[in-house]
């Protein structure tokens, strides 16, 4: 009800909001309850919380799509009169009720019962045995409830002409009937609340269900621990000495490579399940599709970028690289370039594609990157027509930066202890690799780019998908 709050009002005091808050719940019934996970309530009390908030905007008009729908008959009369309740507050309260119980449809001021879309029957409940006995002649059983007699012979239950008499009628009489001219209350207004309160009404409601998820939280950090840990013991003080450059390489290539892949895959993993939760609140107006973009952002990345900096912090002083403050910087700055990057990329391909096809289809994008980062064959000696796919490829640039910080920037020669040792010389390595003109803070303006490109896209995705799906 508080994160609800955020998106149907616009800013107030926080005391005017938890004092509506009370009043809704304790309307509906809902006080006692007030602290239980909204998973832990009953088929009645959940029915009772979408009515709630629905209420904070406290709208003159409600509609409900069978509100009784897979309730008991206990709770379907309890729920009948909490709407019965809200009408007589002044709201205008309609409703589809596929229930003919009799103290059910008690509950309604005025019934209009539908048969291929046309009128048989606008009246209360007590009148339907008079309006079939006068107006046409029929007679309903006495152990029969009219409400089901009605509807069946709406359904064509019975072999005679009664359910076409009933079509064709063009007007009917309703002696006896009470037209209610309900009185709309004039308090009641709807706003819908502005960009930033809907923003951190995202965020705060992702990320509460982020942190409260601790079982993820911990297999994600228990991951990245033990990656760091495997990269220490294999890599150790392969940084210095010139015999180590292809195991360094390694190092580089393993780097690169995982935040890619683990980042991507934690996005894409996540969003396909959302789609339906954020198409039926769009489609409420609860918020935009911009905010609800942002807040995926803001708070799934903060995880990602602080075990990026861990990581590249511990390995770039435990494999004994040259521990110079600049390279440390190019080094963790383009591993959070990278996790940037495969976030943007896992997002659009988390609304692209369900869970099953982005593992398979999705990952083929990141592949196609991976096979043209330079490590596996560099732009220079691949053929012309592909160079396009290193110049777009935010792995390569990844690279370039993760190469320079350790081998770039005018490092002088390596220590050799063995009898000879290729590269010696840090720039045969820059050279090997095809990165000589390279800085390391070139390649980040270029992956900036990049990240504006997929960042950009993704809305559009997100806004098509969405707005796609709300369409169906």
């Amino acid at each position: 009800m508080n994160f609800a709050s955020y998106f149907k009002i616009r800013s107030r005091k926080s005391e005017d909001v938890q004092e509506n808050i009370d009043r809704i719940l304790e309307s509906l019934n809902l006080s006692e309850v007030k602290s239980v996970k909204s998973s832990d309530l009953s088929g009645g009390e959940k029915k009772r919380l979408t009515i709630a908030l629905e209420m904070i905007r406290d709208p003159s008009v409600m509609f409900f799509d069978e509100p009784t729908s897979g309730l008991d008959y206990s709770s379907s009369i309890q729920c009948m009169k909490v709407l019965k309740k809200l009408a007589k507050d002044g709201r205008v309260i309609i409703a589809t009720v596929h229930q003919p119980a009799p103290l059910i449809l008690q509950q309604c001021d005025q019934l209009y019962v539908l048969a291929e879309g046309k009128c048989i029957y606008s009246g209360v409940y007590g009148d339907i045995v008079r309006h079939l006995r006068e107006s046409f002649d029929i007679i309903c059983p006495q152990s029969y409830n009219p409400a089901e007699f009605l509807l069946e012979i709406a359904s064509g239950a019975y072999e005679n002409d009664w359910r076409s008499r009933l079509l064709d009628a063009m007007k009917f009489t309703q002696q006896g009937s009470s037209e209610v001219q309900p009185k709309i209350n004039s308090r009641y207004r709807s706003r819908s609340s502005g960009f930033f309160r809907q923003l951190l009404g995202l965020v705060k409601r992702r990320s509460l269900i982020t942190y409260r998820d601790i079982s993820l939280i911990a297999m994600r950090s228990a991951v990245h621990i033990l990656c760091i840990a495997i990269v220490c013991i294999m890599y150790r003080g392969v940084g210095h000495r010139a015999e180590n450059v292809l195991n360094n390489l390694r190092y580089i290539l393993y780097t690169f490579s995982y935040f890619s892949f683990v980042t991507y895959s934690a996005s894409f993993s996540v969003i396909p399940r959302e789609i339906p939760i954020v198409k039926r609140e769009h489609f409420n107006g609860w918020y935009s599709i911009l905010p609800y973009y942002f807040s995926l952002a803001i708070v799934d990345l903060p995880l990602h970028v602080i075990a990026a900096t861990l990581y590249s912090v511990v390995t770039f002083w435990v494999t004994d690289q040259p521990m110079e403050f600049q390279r440390l910087i190019i080094f963790t700055i383009a591993c959070n370039a990278l996790v940037v990057i495969a976030h943007s990329i896992g997002c659009i391909n988390g609304f692209i594609f369900n869970v099953q096809n982005a593992s398979i289809l999705g990952q083929f994008v990141t592949v196609a990157f991976f096979a043209s980062s330079g490590y596996f064959i560099t732009r220079r000696d691949a053929p012309s027509y592909l160079n396009w796919l290193f110049d777009i490829s935010f792995m390569r640039y990844g690279q370039n930066s993760f190469i320079t910080s350790i081998y770039g920037l005018n490092r002088t020669k390596m220590i050799c202890d063995e009898l000879f040792c290729q590269y010696t010389n840090p720039r045969k390595v820059l050279y090997a690799m095809d990165v000589e003109e390279s800085d390391g803070w070139s390649d980040f303006h270029k992956m900036f780019y990049i990240f504006l490109f997929f960042f950009i896209s993704g809305y559009f995705v997100v806004r098509f998908r969405i707005l796609n799906v709300t369409r169906k």
